[in-house]
């Protein structure tokens, strides 16, 4: 074991040696703490945080959930049945928790395939279009702009 790793196994650790072995700035872990993830840890008598293996081990499951693209607030739901209960409990939930994100996924990708599509249609028609008199402030390079989007009102949408 590194010497990072020997430290986790400590009864209890200030705040920078959690930092090390979980790849968490100070700041994360104690708003991470503040947003109520993390239990609020006992003080030495010098006035430190004091952490314990267990806080390790959700802090790396908190910042993997986050690298997953989970929110706080879901995150915040997971961690709040961990006292007492075992992962027979948490996992259902976690499972909806992945499933919602990859639905939002899938959808984020739709958008992002449409946009796609857009642009390499403006990119193909640029080159036909022809160039415009900029004197009188307009650039057709992106098409009619004032025939696509209107400027000012119409009686069915004023401005």
């Amino acid at each position: 074991m590194g010497e990072v790793e020997e430290n986790v196994m400590d009864e209890t650790m200030p705040i920078g040696m959690v930092s090390k072995a979980t790849g968490l700035t100070p700041k994360a872990i104690r708003y991470y703490e503040g947003r109520g993830l993390l239990p609020k840890r006992p003080r030495s008598a010098n006035g430190y945080r004091q952490y314990g293996e267990a806080d390790i081990q959700r802090l790396i499951f908190i910042r993997r959930a986050k690298e997953l693209g989970i929110s706080l607030r879901r995150i915040a739901d997971i961690v709040s049945l961990w006292p007492g209960v075992s992962c027979a409990m948490t996992r259902p939930v976690l499972t909806n928790v992945l499933k919602e994100r990859i639905g939002e996924l899938s959808a984020q990708i739709e958008l992002f395939a449409d946009l796609r599509r857009s642009l390499e249609e403006e990119l193909d028609q640029l080159g036909r279009r022809p160039y415009s008199d900029h004197d009188n402030s307009v650039c057709t390079c992106l098409g009619d702009l004032p025939r696509l989007i209107p400027i000012g009102g119409t009686e069915e949408n004023p401005q």
